[in-house]
């Protein structure tokens, strides 16, 4: 094999040289004399070029179907082939088995530990498993005081809990009433000064009409008395006229004084009514605050016990926590130990079953892989050797010969 193929590589070698001269010459020939011009033996140049590549392509290709076809007849070629398709499928069945076995390894080992819960937590002993057992009997021992102690203090904790939320619950309740009774009494308030300050721009329009009123009668009264030292013809009709309008002017202001005393009273009265509301305003303020001091006071012990049951709980339950981390690992150590001797026992039962079944798989995946590997080493080294020799020439002929049909074309 060796010796074939070292001689098909100098002959290709040889090939490769014969044309590259043949190129070269070309080139040079008399048959292109310098006179042509400059498209003419452009033409003549990129047709050597094309034509050596594509002899040189299909002699290659020639050469490796020959070769080929020679180790094919001799059968050898076949050989090789359904070597390494062997190899190939060993391999695949080695992965697949190997995963297979590591995935159902997994499974058994968590179903082990589950087991030793289970037996564990069924109380189920047998003297195979004696000294583990009675480690953890020891380990329960001391936890088994803690966790007393443990739900002691969680029940002391929500008494606390719950005494706090009640008094902030009844707290919040009576904030609510109390702030009722203050909306009401602001709103109350707030009516009453609405209606003041109606009555007060009232009063004011009212003044300020009379005291208008007054300035014209004033004007009337100057211009009679002006009229009465003068001697117009009609000064005694005028000085009747003017007189009439004062008394018209009398009478409105007059009921315009009645209206300011009204409103005047009015305003005083709604101004004395504010005071009740003023003052129980100022009442239930003072009960708010009150109540929030003394919800404050009582809050403040019962925060104070909250908070040590709650740093007493997290030591207990680290303390616990310890004790049932060391027995952890003893529990799951049961497991192997408890599926060997099998103990009767119905809380047990099903998962001897599973275990039984994952046994089995990891049996049959273990003879898989077991056999893969053998195939793996009976394999013949030298026929693989080829196999893979055959395979880099064949890959190396298939890019020169891409290469050449490239430059061909």
């Amino acid at each position: 094999m060796r010796h074939l193929i070292a001689r098909w590589l100098k002959n290709s070698l040889f090939i490769s040289i014969i044309l590259s001269l043949l190129n070269a010459c070309s080139l040079q020939s008399p048959r292109y004399p310098t006179a042509l011009s400059q498209g003419a033996k452009g033409a003549s140049d990129a047709t050597a070029i094309q034509f050596l590549p594509l002899i040189a392509a299909i002699v290659l290709l020639l050469t490796a179907i020959g070769i080929a076809y020679y180790f094919f007849i001799k059968g050898d070629l076949k050989k090789w082939v359904s070597e390494g398709l062997a190899l190939g499928r060993s391999k695949v069945d080695q992965a697949r088995f190997k995963n297979q076995k590591r995935r159902t390894e997994a499974e058994q080992l968590e179903l082990l530990r589950a087991l030793g819960h289970q037996a564990w937590d069924a109380r189920v002993s047998d003297p195979t498993y004696a000294d583990e057992y009675g480690q953890l009997e020891a380990l329960q021992a001391q936890a088994a005081p803690m966790e007393d102690v443990v739900k002691a203090v969680q029940l002391e904790l929500a008494k606390s809990r719950d005494a706090r939320n009640k008094l902030n619950a009844a707290y919040e309740q009576k904030s609510k009433e109390l702030q009722v009774q203050l909306n009401q009494m602001k709103d109350s308030l707030s009516l009453l000064k609405s209606e003041q300050g109606k009555a007060i721009a009232t009063l004011r329009k009212a003044v300020e009409q009379k005291q208008a009123l007054e300035s014209e009668a004033h004007d009337y009264e100057t211009r009679i008395a002006n009229l009465q030292g003068s001697d117009i013809p009609d000064r005694d009709s005028q000085i009747a006229g003017l007189n009439n309008s004062i008394a018209t002017l009398g009478k409105t202001i007059y009921a315009l004084g009645d209206q300011i005393n009204g409103l005047s009273s009015q305003s005083q009265k709604l101004e004395t009514d504010q005071g009740p509301y003023l003052v129980q305003i100022d009442n239930l303020k003072s009960q708010m605050d009150q109540a929030a001091n003394e919800h404050k006071d009582a809050l403040l012990p019962l925060d104070q016990q909250v908070s040590n049951l709650e740093s007493n709980l997290k030591s207990r339950q680290a303390e616990l926590a310890a004790i049932k981390e060391k027995m952890i690992p003893l529990i799951e150590s049961l497991g192997p130990k408890v599926y060997a001797a099998r103990p009767d026992s119905p809380a047990l039962q099903d998962s001897y079953q599973k275990l039984d079944v994952k046994k089995e798989q990891l049996s049959s995946a273990t003879q898989g892989f077991d056999l893969a590997n053998s195939r793996l080493v009976s394999r013949d080294a030298e026929m693989l050797r080829n196999f893979y020799i055959m395979l880099g020439i064949g890959l190396l002929v298939l890019v020169l010969l891409v290469v050449l049909l490239v430059m061909a074309f």
